[in-house]
């Protein structure tokens, strides 16, 4: 083995064991992610995950050499030294397995860059500790990307607090973001920073739980998020990562109409701010925070909060998800959606990540990238609404086949809104008038804008203009840019009132 590495032999049939020189510690920690060389294994958070002997043995041979290009050649004498094996298929398949796991992808890698016919090479920031503890969890670095974020502080004020209010505004089952019928598109991701000490054997299990029920948003979980935080703050009460889940989840609270501004704005604040208290490098606490001030009108301080989170870990998936949302109130759909895959591969079982990737890649016309984003949506959770097939068929007239996909979904508000556009469709009027009226009954962010959507897509021009132009809720995602992007709002963007509504959502400050 090259650098200057020992090798055990474990038997026959088995890979050699590799122990590192001396001055070569035995764990390497990136981001959440641990590789323990005795024995050879990969944890993530703490937890072992299953990944075969390969894989794990093309991972250290590029974490022995960080940011250095690994010869094919290298890793296949390395793993087949007897090429025995269609090692150049086999050793493409190890790099496969190991970048699923990781969820990393070849075309915008965060760990593993492909050199065309000549290797790979290590390019996320890495820390190791010799005595690091078996459950400890490694603190994130940043991660040296190959398509850097923009600083926050080449956002202007505006823009920045205009995406601050977007966390977490609640549409249909999966709380997305941006509030139009169509931006089911914007779930919103919800980290639990984690656990450091000694109190992580006793928390950690709880804080895994907290940030699945958090992520996933089915009816109850969010009250069963705050429960299993609760939990880990009563084992470790200095566990900044609770702190800040809690904060994460007193705003989805609000978005998903579960509590009011007023009860809840004050939670996000105090948690926010307790966590930072305890660890002031925590994103996702000072993102948290940032909602609030914006909320209450103190845009220059929510801005200052979003430019230290961007500082603090350009890469984490809250952050992307961001700058992905900017870039799309802009039309720049492109840099959103890179911005959203590197979330994506940051976090890759995050449902509302991978969900916001299919909204976006839909709203960017391209229908067909988005029904095959959505799969994995489904493989996460199959119970959510598969708005992108229902939404494609219905923009092509397709009302029965839409019709089938819809009804299979529970009563909601995602419901209401599409078989309001199905059975207009089809001519069955009262039915569809029915739906329309229960979605206006809703309290749902941002449901207005849906309204606006059934009423332009049945031509009701006059009243698709009154619910964008009613300010009578006084929410701030009712004047997000990118909600405006939806296709059932087209038949208005030849009417001269289209550009007033949108420079009033780009203008109007938030409260």
């Amino acid at each position: 083995m090259t650098r200057g590495s020992q090798r055990v032999c474990l038997g026959p049939g088995r890979l050699e064991q590799t122990q590192p020189p001396v001055d070569v510690p035995a764990d390497i920690h990136f981001d959440c992610w641990t590789f323990r060389r005795q024995p050879r294994e990969l944890l993530r958070d703490g937890v072992r995950v299953r990944l075969q002997d390969q894989p794990l043995h093309v991972l250290e041979e590029l974490l022995n050499a960080p940011g250095e290009l690994v010869t094919r050649e290298q890793l296949i004498a390395q793993l087949w030294p007897k090429r025995i094996v269609e090692f150049d298929a086999a050793l493409n398949a190890a790099v496969r397995r190991l970048r699923a796991i990781l969820g990393d992808e070849a075309e915008t890698p965060r760990y593993i860059e492909t050199t065309p016919r000549q290797g790979y090479r290590f390019i996320g920031a890495v820390r190791a500790w010799r005595d690091a503890p078996a459950v400890a969890f490694a603190e994130k670095p940043a991660i040296a990307s190959v398509t850097p974020a923009p600083p926050a502080s080449s956002l202007s004020p505006q823009r920045a607090s205009r995406i601050m209010p977007r966390a977490g505004i609640a549409i249909a089952a999966a709380a997305v973001v941006v509030g139009v019928g169509i931006a089911a598109a914007w779930a919103w991701y919800t980290p639990a920073s984690r656990p450091v000490g000694a109190e992580n054997v006793l928390s950690s299990e709880a804080m895994v739980r907290a940030k699945f029920f958090a992520q996933r948003r089915h009816p109850g979980d969010l009250d069963r998020a705050t429960k299993e935080y609760e939990r880990a703050l009563s084992l470790a009460p200095n566990l900044a990562g609770a702190w800040a889940g809690l904060a994460s989840v007193h705003w989805l609270e609000i978005a998903e109409g579960l509590q009011t501004r007023e009860a809840n704005l004050p939670k996000v604040r105090d948690a926010a701010q307790r966590a930072l208290s305890l660890d002031p490098q925590i994103a996702e606490a000072h993102i948290r925070l940032g909602l609030y001030l914006c909320a209450t009108g103190q845009r220059a301080a929510a801005l200052e909060q979003q430019e230290k989170a961007a500082a603090i870990d350009p890469d984490n998936p809250l952050v992307l998800t961001i700058l992905a949302g900017l870039t799309a109130d802009e039309g720049r759909w492109d840099e959103a959606i890179a911005f959203q895959r590197r979330a994506v591969a940051a976090e890759p079982l995050s449902l509302a990540t991978v969900q916001n990737l299919a909204y976006f890649l839909f709203l960017a016309g391209r229908i067909e990238d988005a029904k095959t984003q959505f799969a994995k949506v489904l493989e996460l959770d199959p119970t959510q609404p598969n708005e992108i097939n229902a939404f494609a068929e219905i923009l092509e007239g397709r009302y029965e086949q839409a019709l089938r996909i819809v009804e299979t979904w529970p009563e909601g508000d995602a419901r209401d809104h599409s078989l309001a556009l199905i059975y207009h469709g089809l001519g069955r009027d009262e039915e569809a008038s029915e739906r329309l009226e229960s979605l206006k009954a809703a309290k749902t962010w941002g449901n207005k804008i849906r309204v606006a959507e059934v009423y332009a897509y049945r031509g009701e021009i006059e009243v698709a203009f009154r619910w964008l132009q009613n300010s009578d809720s006084n929410r701030p995602e009712d004047s997000e840019p990118l909600q405006y992007a939806s296709p059932f709002l087209k038949p208005l963007h030849e009417d001269a009132r289209w550009a007033h509504v949108v420079r009033v959502a780009q203008a109007v400050p938030h409260k």
